[in-house]
């Protein structure tokens, strides 16, 4: 047994602007926002919030954001519990924003914007009706990132 260092280079993100969630569930065809078919991470919030929704990771965004996430045609297990938090009123779709950002790496990114996110929040509160800061967004699931925290 060994112990090897490993140095991941630098990885730059150049994120969209925020888009509607609204402006997202209309295809591309009907009018809707672009979104391109490349891998990347993405990330959901309520407009005005200082916390996340969701962060991921995906081979193909479109499909994942727009289709998966959005619009639930495809399996999206953080925008199914968005979904339900629509469905019983806790969360105003009007009010939910969504970025993406290019990237040949999704995983090393994604996994570097968890670490930032819990170190930023480890020590917030939440307060009554805010969502609950000091962990990772509160629709992530993944028990693998989940387990690192």
């Amino acid at each position: 047994m060994g112990k090897e260092s490993i140095k991941i280079p630098e990885i730059l993100l150049n994120w969209t602007d925020w888009v509607s969630w609204k402006d997202i569930e209309i295809d591309e065809k009907s009018g809707g926002v672009k979104i391109d078919s490349d891998p990347g991470v993405y990330e959901v919030k309520i407009k005005d919030s200082i916390g996340s929704l969701t962060i991921g990771k995906t081979a193909d965004l479109n499909k994942r954001v727009r289709r998966g996430l959005v619009q639930s045609k495809l399996p999206h297990s953080s925008g199914k519990n968005i979904h339900d938090g629509i469905k019983r009123g806790k969360i105003d779709s009007s009010k939910i924003i969504v970025r993406w950002a290019k990237t040949s790496r999704p995983a090393a990114a994604e996994e570097a914007l968890h670490d930032a996110y819990f170190k930023k929040f480890r020590d917030v509160e939440g307060v009554e009706g805010e969502l609950k800061y000091g962990k990772l967004p509160n629709y992530i699931k993944n028990n693998k990132i989940n387990k690192k925290y």
